[in-house]
């Protein structure tokens, strides 16, 4: 692959191949081999100089956009390896081309919205959190991917080429997020697993876990059905007529209401309304005599208050008799 022209070629093969494996698992031989050619179209990509750190996404030729998928392809192929020997480190190097395939569509504000911000708090955490509203907004959002590439592929024009393509790199975005999603959980479990080999006490404690007896799950019997006939039964509801039924229920409605029946005599009922107007009678002559009690309070206070300002007034006349208006003034003459 010398040239830009076969290494768009080689590309498009790789596509078709893996539109094939994607319905299909073809097996860890022919994925291998596959994820070297990607590679190895990867190396022809960078010797051509195809793509500039400098240029913008506009700036780029609409046959090269195509391109920014193979990190993702190479990443989907290392997770769909299922070889258990090196199980692991194929999960790991998914997550390290998945996320480079995130990377470059953050470079060129491809990835935006919901998926950028869970892209941002995977980086920074080490953990992709997605709950499930973002979840829900995901497969909506890719089903609505779906429908425009399938409509836009329909009408059969190059000049649409590069909006389909920039629809399938937010496909895949999509597509990403689970992929890293699934690593996640794997490799929890995979990382396990290989701690227990090293771990003898560790083995120990899951086997003894495993060999514990499953609890016993509780049954509750639910009633069969009753197979005893109840045509000529004189309480079989369905076995009555329309006029009887409403016969029995209008005698159900004019019964006595047992909230509304009398629960004491008349006596015992004088009585009560006799000690509550006695009770009221008490509560009325202690709030009388408290009323008397607070005016008479004022009564006094408005004395004592009277007295004192009669006694500053007498207090004022003598210091007038005693000093004569004007004295500071003569200076004692």
């Amino acid at each position: 692959m010398n040239s830009e022209e076969e290494i768009l070629k080689q590309f498009d093969t790789l596509l078709k191949q893996v539109n094939s494996y994607e319905d299909q698992n073809p097996g860890d031989d022919k994925l291998m081999e596959l994820i070297e050619k990607f590679q190895q179209t990867q190396q022809a990509i960078i010797k051509q100089h195809i793509f500039s750190p400098n240029e913008e996404f506009n700036e780029i030729k609409t046959e090269h956009l195509k391109f920014f998928l193979l990190p993702y392809y190479v990443g989907w192929a290392l997770a769909q390896v299922q070889n258990e020997d090196i199980r692991q480190k194929n999960v790991e190097a998914s997550n390290y081309y998945v996320k480079e395939f995130l990377k470059l569509l953050r470079h060129y504000e491809i990835l935006k919205g919901i998926p950028l911000k869970l892209f941002k708090s995977m980086m920074e955490n080490e953990t992709l959190q997605i709950n499930r509203d973002d979840k829900i907004a995901n497969y909506k959002e890719q089903q609505t991917l779906n429908k425009q590439i399938q409509n836009l592929q329909k009408l059969d024009d190059d000049k649409l080429s590069r909006e389909i393509i920039t629809l399938q790199l937010n496909q895949k975005i999509i597509s990403s997020l689970d992929i890293l999603n699934t690593n996640q959980q794997e490799l929890d479990i995979l990382k396990f697993k290989s701690q227990m080999k090293k771990d003898k006490q560790l083995q120990q404690q899951y086997q003894d876990q495993q060999e514990k007896p499953i609890p016993k799950m509780k049954v509750w019997n639910i009633p069969k059905p009753t197979m005893q006939p109840q045509f000529f039964d004189p309480h079989c509801q369905h076995c009555q007529t329309e006029s009887e039924l409403r016969q029995k229920h209008v005698t159900e409605v004019w019964q006595p209401n047992a909230a509304r029946l009398p629960n004491m005599t008349l006596d015992e009922f004088a009585d009560s309304e006799m000690k509550f107007a006695q009770d009221q009678e008490a509560k009325m002559k202690k709030a009388q005599e408290e009323q008397q009690k607070l005016e008479q309070d004022k009564d006094d206070d408005k004395d004592y208050w009277a007295d004192q300002q009669t006694l500053k007034d007498r207090n004022w006349d003598d210091w007038k008799d005693d000093n004569e208006k004007g004295a500071g003034n003569k200076m004692g003459r």
